[in-house]
């Protein structure tokens, strides 16, 4: 799990299919906010991180790429 952008860039040009990562893309990193996105994010998509995914956790919603990004 991480703020940094640049994870997730690194996972997708690796071509690898682990191992998963939850980027937050929130306008507001308050510890209750970030884990009330965190809740929803593990309840969704826990299938696609099991197997390997990146997760973009954005303000209103959250999108799941599986990996290897691009195949």
């Amino acid at each position: 799990m991480t703020f940094d952008l640049d994870f997730g860039d690194i996972l997708a040009a690796s071509r690898g299919r682990a191992p998963s990562v939850i980027l937050f893309r929130l306008s507001c990193a308050r510890p209750e906010k970030v884990n009330a996105q965190l809740e929803g994010v593990l309840r969704d998509a826990s299938a696609a991180l099991s197997e390997g995914a990146i997760v973009v956790v954005e303000n209103q919603r959250h999108r799941v790429r599986k990996l290897p990004v691009g195949s």
